[in-house]
């Protein structure tokens, strides 16, 4: 070794004298094992620092997730609760709607079983609180009608479309005394919290009819009048068109009734100045224009459909 001073050795012994400087021969080594030692725990500390913020990164993640999970969920918490309230407020609007409407309405299941029935259906049946409930709507109904209401009820189970029952004509209604009213029934769907449901709306068209007929019988009182009178009349709606025409106008006109009704004024009565000769001004399109009464001139003539 280049840093040994000095070295013998001892007679008659395997052992040996060394003399060695007074400087560290294993400085460096050391330096080198403490420099490694140093980097050892260089490393160590950075992955320490790495791991630790790590932890503090993924923790920081979690608690922004946790607050956003928070406001969604506080959000959708609220949002249910007012949603809540808009569905309790819009049925009891609608509860009061159906209680209060002016015509009767029941509310049936697909199998014709009342499960609700508002004021005015009990009033125009007769009934009082819950006497119909779980019953069939059959029981509001005369018997000729049974089967017509089925055909309607089943049709309407698998279209789910509002309908008229029996359109084009009135249906009966039956009170608890027994007694029959005319009515018209329509059926609408209901989407309910326990299922879909069925709404049978029913009018009571008594006065309706009763109207009808009187407008009826003053019709035919009307005609019977314009019948036998001595003078010729037309009548027409608002444009002009025929509506009827009595027998002394079907003679001055040459037009017969089933003729003359649908057509046009103009086409059944014609009327020229005597003097010249040319149409003259139609007083029929005139009054309907003005809505005032006008008279015919002494001069103006009506011609035949034949031209006479």
């Amino acid at each position: 070794m280049e840093s040994i001073l000095y070295s013998e050795k001892v007679p008659d012994t395997g052992w040996g004298v060394v003399s060695l400087p007074n400087s560290d021969i294993f400085f460096e080594f050391k330096k080198g094992l403490y420099l490694r030692i140093f980097l050892g725990y260089f490393i160590l500390f950075g992955l320490v620092l790495v791991f630790i913020w790590r932890l503090w990164v993924e923790d920081k993640l979690r608690l922004n997730a946790e607050e956003d999970l928070k406001r969604s969920r506080d959000f959708l918490e609220d949002e249910v609760e007012r949603r809540t309230r808009e569905l309790e407020q819009s049925e009891r609007d609608l509860q009061k709607t159906f209680m209060y409407a002016p015509y009767g309405m029941v509310i049936i299941n697909n199998q014709g079983i009342i499960e609700q029935i508002n004021d005015r259906a009990e009033k125009l049946f007769g009934y009082r609180g819950d006497e119909l409930i779980d019953k069939s709507i059959d029981v509001l109904l005369p018997k000729k009608f049974h089967k017509l209401y089925a055909r309607h009820l089943d049709s309407f189970n698998r279209n789910k479309k509002t309908r008229l029952v029996g359109q084009g004509r009135h249906l009966l209604g039956v009170k608890n005394s027994g007694e029959q009213i005319p009515v018209e029934v329509e059926l609408s769907s209901l989407e309910h919290s326990e299922g879909e449901k069925i709404i049978v709306s029913i009018t009571d068209v008594s006065k309706l009819l009763m109207a009808q007929n009187k407008l009826m019988e003053e019709h035919e009182r009307a005609m019977v009048t314009l019948s036998s009178i001595a003078d010729g009349v037309i009548t027409t709606d608002i444009d002009g068109e025929i509506q009827s025409i009595n027998p002394v106008a079907e003679k001055l006109t040459g037009w017969a009734s089933n003729e003359a009704i649908g057509r046009h004024i103009t086409d059944v009565y014609q009327v020229i100045d005597e003097r010249t000769g040319s149409k003259a001004e139609d007083p029929v399109v005139k009054c309907l224009s003005s809505k005032a009464i006008i008279e015919l001139g002494i001069e103006t003539v009506l011609i035949h459909r034949k031209g006479m």
